[in-house]
């Protein structure tokens, strides 16, 4: 009884049989083994019951002691048990074994229906059109097909989370809508989020809104090199441009380098390690390992330059200063630059490197990770460049080490207590051998008793280069004698998979190291949204290899799991252990090729620009009557914000576990008096510290939100006053046509279809922006092969000016209005500059006509003092005319 006296209640199994259970959202799959044997137990007669729930089912064990059964969706805790003989498990019997123990619970969610949602720009001004387009298809497990929708509701809140749009749109026969919204004049600035819920599903994207100003220019980082060997000095250029053609010069920029860790592999295949492993149950190459080490955002190098007459800067970062502050190790360093441009914007550009820690690389496969002791352990040995490029006649020097654990259990008051471990390592043999044409040796070691060995390659000459060259990789050996393999507290396995990631058709080989001695049974499962297909296997050692087949239907990707049971002896109860390894197939037989092509390598603003769209299929066929959307966009406005995932990314993407493992061998009465005492002692500290303070952390899960919890800024006033109409009396010098059709997005069409050669073409009027355009084209097909492709087209002209003024005016200022004027022909120009202005007055002092003389590929800034008058608005035009180069803008 607790101190208010109500009865607590612990339920107490006793049974011969031991059930496993799996459960889906919608489906469950129970295996009945005996404790005394580990066998199956077939023929087995289990009742399924929802408690708390009405769902109730009658199942039978199979010859293997399986039974598959569906169940009803957002289904309550599942309890399964059997009355002759008795056995019970309940899906909530997952301690230490759920997906989170196994750090891989990131990923998407399945859902019935799946819609993807894009914008022609992530980010507009308050005032601007927002065009987006949708994609919908039922989903089931990432599999698409045909929804058989043809209506649905849009909904668009702002960054007050209000509602300022909600329409009903129409869904065409490929499944996909479009639709546009004009933001007000003065709308809110912030977050806003396009929002499509079919039964339940919903799918949610946000876009910015900002009083932005385009950057005018962007910053390259060029690396000499992609890869160099650690302690060698790198070479870089850095280099600014405008999006309109032309370097900054004079310009100061300030860079700095970031490193983060590296693990190299080759091209052809993953069954080598190149890795130095101090830990036999780590993963390199894991998405869902994180190492702490991994990143170091701390810049580790730093310095600045000014860019010389076109607008780049050499620099050179020193290798032995670098390499001291480097981990050991290969790294992979980001460089990364930022400059100051005219109009004083900080732009920055980054690339990225790796240092390698020697010359070549030595890799390291065991033909059998898990052998016996007395027997011959075959060691492969491969030795690549950089590229992968095989490397004969290299002398390797391959070591041997006994790696032990020395165990140590810590008992705690209640007769528990937990495991606790110091490592060490005992050199046994060391051989040498040299790698043949094919790059390839192989060191034979005989283990003499059990355990777990180190092999460690190094290159058997050291030298300068070759001295940093270290791959390691364990083996597990079992003997005789007693084992002192490492004691962990809790009933998990690491499964080591030949490679992360696989084709279609590829035979992924799976270690299955059990730490169970003689024949025992294995349970495995391919899982994600589901349980995909399953396997009852016998191990004959705890050595097995499994081969699993890899189907079109596990993109993008899946989760093996295999639950061990050993049965009871005279010493030692019977267990259980379960392994979960997550695998990544690739993307390729999804994958539609999109490619923008524009008529011209460069255009002038105003002019017609044809733009063909070729989509290509996995097989390389053209995509007949694909569906493409085609958004030409502002590089310099793109630059602010990135784009979202694209299509096939977010409609492939990896999918989470929804498959949870439980099993009746995860209770003990020791780890419920261990947690028992553990809760006790954590509330007798709580009582200690209850009342000292009156906050809460509620706080803290909305520290994320903070752009979207601000008040929102309007737009200003004078945005609305600068947007009147031009004056009558203001005009470009004498036969200029003046730039003033700005747009950031020069042209949208959601729903265009190619033709028997998976092409379509269309014309475009660029607008009147100098600047660099990004064409995208994304891509379906009614079979959800979807992709997208980029290209971009320059827009600029010979001789070019740039307004450079305020947003808005105060009466009776005095301020200074400039102009940047660019020479991007080969010759010295000799330009006349004007101002033309109405509702300001120019000082004497800088008369409107200014004639400057500008050198081939430069530019040159110039002034007006002006004095504001007494008006509501203000009209501006700004010109350059140099023979027959001209130019004219309004801001």
């Amino acid at each position: 009884r607790d101190d208010y006296r109500s009865n607590q209640q612990h339920v107490m199994v006793v049974s011969d049989i031991n059930l496993t259970l799996k459960v889906g959202p919608d489906e469950g799959l129970v295996w009945a083994t005996r404790l005394d044997t580990g066998e199956p137990v077939p023929n087995l007669n289990l009742n399924v019951l929802e408690l708390y729930g009405s769902f109730t089912a009658d199942i039978s064990t199979d010859r293997q002691g399986i039974a598959r059964f569906s169940i009803p969706e957002n289904h309550n805790t599942l309890l399964v048990t059997s009355a002759v003989p008795f056995a019970a498990v309940s899906d909530q019997w997952s301690m230490g074994i759920s997906p989170w123990d196994f750090n891989v619970g990131d990923g998407v969610y399945g859902q019935d229906y799946r819609t993807y949602i894009t914008t022609d720009r992530p980010i507009y001004r308050p005032g601007q059109e927002v065009n987006f387009k949708g994609i919908i298809r039922a989903e089931d497990d990432a599999a698409f097909a045909p929804s058989g929708i043809r209506k649905v509701m849009v909904m668009i809140r702002d960054a007050a989370y209000e509602e300022i749009y909600n329409e009903e749109l129409t869904v065409n026969s490929m499944g996909s809508f479009e639709g546009k919204l004009l933001l007000e004049d003065g709308a809110s600035l912030g977050q806003y989020f396009i929002t499509v819920n079919i039964a339940d599903n919903y799918a949610e994207i946000a876009f910015q809104v900002a009083a932005y100003r385009p950057p005018e220019f962007e910053v390259v980082v060029a690396l000499d090199e992609a890869e160099v060997q650690r302690g060698n000095d790198i070479k870089a250029t850095i280099s600014t441009a405008y999006y309109f053609g032309g370097g900054l010069g004079e310009t100061v920029v300030r860079w700095n380098v970031t490193a983060e860790r590296y693990s190299f592999t080759t091209p052809w295949g993953g069954r080598y390690s190149f890795d130095d492993v101090d830990d036999p149950y780590v993963c390199y190459r894991c998405w869902w390992w994180w190492w702490p080490d991994s990143v170091n955002t701390s810049p580790i190098l730093e310095g600045a330059g000014t860019t010389d007459a076109n607008g780049s800067l050499e620099i050179t970062l020193d290798g032995r200063i670098l390499s001291e502050a480097l981990q050991k190790g290969a790294r992979r360093i980001t460089l990364e630059a930022v400059a100051t441009g005219p109009d004083n914007q900080e732009i920055a550009g980054r690339s990225v490197l790796v240092v390698h820690p020697g010359v070549f690389y030595t890799g390291l496969s065991a033909r059998q990770y898990v052998s016996n002791a007395g027997e011959e352990s075959d060691i492969d040995v491969v030795v690549v460049d950089w590229a992968g490029q095989r490397l004969p006649d290299q002398e390797i020097k391959v070591s041997f080490y006994h790696f032990t654990w020395e165990n140590t259990f810590i008992e705690n008051a209640n007769g528990g207590g937990r495991w606790d471990w110091e490592t060490k390592e005992t050199l046994v043999e060391e051989v040498v051998v040299r790698s043949d044409k094919l790059g390839e040796a192989v060191a034979t070691f005989v283990p003499p008793k059990g355990g777990s060995y180190h092999v460690v390659a190094q290159p058997a000459n050291l030298t300068p280069e070759t001295e940093a060259i270290r791959t390691s990789i364990f083996i597990w050996v079992a003997g005789k004698d007693q084992v002192s393999w490492r004691r962990e507290n809790n009933d998990r396995i690491t499964l080591v998979s030949d490679k992360t990631a696989y084709q279609v058709g590829d035979i992924a080989e799976i270690l299955i190291p059990s730490p169970f001695d003689g024949p025992h049974m294995a349970l495995v499962t391919v899982e994600r949204e589901g349980i995909r297909r399953h396997e009852v296997i016998r191990l004959v050692n705890n050595s097995t290899i499994y081969r699993l087949l890899i189907e079109e239907g596990d993109i993008p990707n899946i989760f093996v799991s295999v639950v061990l049971v050993k049965a009871r002896t005279s010493t030692d109860p019977a267990s259980y252990k379960m392994g979960l390894l997550p695998l990544d197939v690739d993307l390729a037989p999804k994958t539609l090729h999109v490619e923008v092509v524009p008529g011209t390598e460069t255009a002038e603003p105003g002019q017609d620009v044809i733009f063909t769209l070729i989509a290509t299929g996995p097989d390389g066929q053209p995509a007949t009557g694909a569906e493409l959307s085609f958004d030409i966009v502002d590089k310099a406005v793109l630059s602010l914000r990135p784009r979202t995932a694209n299509i096939l990314d977010t409609l492939y993407a990896r999918r989470a576990l929804q498959v949870g493992t439980a099993s009746g061998l995860t209770l003990s009465i020791n780890r419920y008096m261990e947690q028992i005492t553990e809760d006790l002692a954590r509330e007798v500290a709580a009582q200690g510290v209850r009342g000292l303070g009156g906050g809460n952390d509620e706080m803290g899960d909305l520290a994320y939100a903070e752009l979207d919890g601000a008040e929102m800024p309007m737009a200003a006033p004078s945005e609305q006053v600068m947007k009147s109409a031009e004056a009558e009396n203001i005009a470009p010098p004498a036969g200029v046509e003046i730039r003033e059709e700005f747009a950031d997005t020069a042209f949208w069409a959601p729903q265009l279809l190619t033709d028997a050669q998976g092409k379509v073409s269309v014309s475009v009027t660029l607008p009147d922006n100098l600047t660099t355009w990004t064409a995208r084209g994304v891509g379906l097909t009614v079979d959800t092969i979807v992709g997208e492709g980029t290209s971009d087209l320059i827009a600029t002209k010979p001789l070019l000016i740039r307004p450079v003024a305020p947003r808005f005016f105060v009466v009776d200022d005095r301020a200074q209005l400039a102009a940047n004027v660019s020479n991007n022909t080969a010759r010295t120009l000799t330009v006349d500059v004007s101002l033309s202005a109405e509702g300001i007055g120019i000082s004497a002092e800088t008369p409107p006509l200014q004639s400057v003389t500008i050198p081939a590929n430069s530019e040159r800034k110039v002034t007006w003092w002006v004095t504001v008058d007494d008006v509501v608005q203000a009209e501006l035009v700004f010109g350059a005319v140099s023979g027959t180069f001209t130019d004219a803008s309004k801001p």
